[in-house]
């Protein structure tokens, strides 16, 4: 196979692997997040039309997310700061971190919930559930920012 074969096939599988990845997690993330910020300012959720117009703009961010996180994925994190428009930039920039924070929002009572009743119960089964919960959130965040700091400096 020739390097440009190569490169072609690489791509498809990252575009495919961010796509499923983060797709369905990115919309399922921004739909509840979405009911949960109506549900506070007194809106009731949308039916009919407004629930297809509101899946379908959940839908098109988790694809444009997925996107972003493929070309990050190929060209590095300094791929944000294509193009000339410093609104696009931080249109880029907004694009990813609004499901970050909204992920961040749907975790965090999960993991207080996991972290309170397995250190509370003297069942081994949730002590050992909340640690390896535990493990695997700081061993990911250690990853991605060596990842992150690499990236820069490898940039740079």
């Amino acid at each position: 196979m020739d390097t440009s074969s190569t490169r072609a096939l690489t791509l498809f599988a990252v575009a495919v692997g961010s796509l499923l990845l983060f797709g369905p997690l990115t919309a399922v993330v921004l739909a509840l997040v979405g009911l949960d910020i109506a549900s506070l300012i007194g809106i009731t959720p949308p039916y009919g039309w407004a629930l297809v117009v509101a899946v379908l703009a959940v839908t098109l961010w988790a694809f444009a997310v997925a996107g972003e996180i493929a070309m990050i994925r190929v060209h590095g994190v300094r791929i944000l700061h294509r193009g000339d428009s410093r609104l696009r930039m931080a249109g880029r920039h907004l694009l990813l971190v609004v499901p970050l924070v909204a992920a961040v929002m749907k975790l965090t009572p999960l993991v207080w919930l996991l972290v309170r009743d397995g250190l509370t119960q003297s069942n081994p089964v949730y002590v050992g559930i909340t640690l390896a919960f535990a493990v695997a959130i700081a061993w990911t965040a250690i990853r991605t920012l060596r990842a992150f700091r690499r990236g820069l400096t490898i940039e740079s």
